[in-house]
């Protein structure tokens, strides 16, 4: 196949064109990496990297579904719905765990705000579950019992 100079640098225009529509999802997420929040060592240093605060709204609105008795704490099922909350953001924080801050998931407007996942906890602790909603932050709480693992 003969290519033409004009040919040529069409299929590179649209090359480059596609690759970098391509790669500027990527680039934009990585971007919004919540970097210091993640790397936290401690609870209160992870809110402060995300709110600026440790003041919270307890509600009850918030609904965590975990199984009982929890046998393995390396993959820990989780379910979180809202209730009747407008949802920009949910974070998820295990307080025990060396790095607190667990997930964050971002809510798309006239969506549901119910998510699942799985999270790893090192031990018994506290689940904490916050909400952003309408510039308001929403909290709920759990407590974690793992139970003790039995060779044989």
């Amino acid at each position: 196949m003969d290519l033409t100079r004009r040919q040529f640098i069409k299929f590179i225009t649209i090359s480059t064109t596609s690759l970098t529509a391509f790669f500027h999802p990527i680039y934009s997420y990585a971007t919004t990496w919540k970097k210091h929040a993640f790397n936290a060592r401690t609870l209160t240093q992870s809110y402060r990297a995300l709110f600026s605060t440790t003041e919270f709204i307890t509600t009850s609105k918030i609904l965590l579904q975990l199984p009982e008795p929890i046998n393995n704490p390396n993959r820990l099922p989780l379910t979180v719905k809202v209730k009747n909350l407008n949802v920009e953001n949910i974070y998820i924080f295990v307080r025990d765990n060396p790095q607190p801050l667990a997930a964050i998931f971002t809510i798309p407007t006239k969506t549901l705000p119910h998510i699942s996942t799985q999270i790893k906890v090192n031990k018994s602790t506290e689940l904490i579950v916050i909400v952003k909603s309408a510039d308001k932050l929403y909290k709920a709480s759990r407590t974690i019992n793992v139970a003790g693992l039995n060779c044989g």
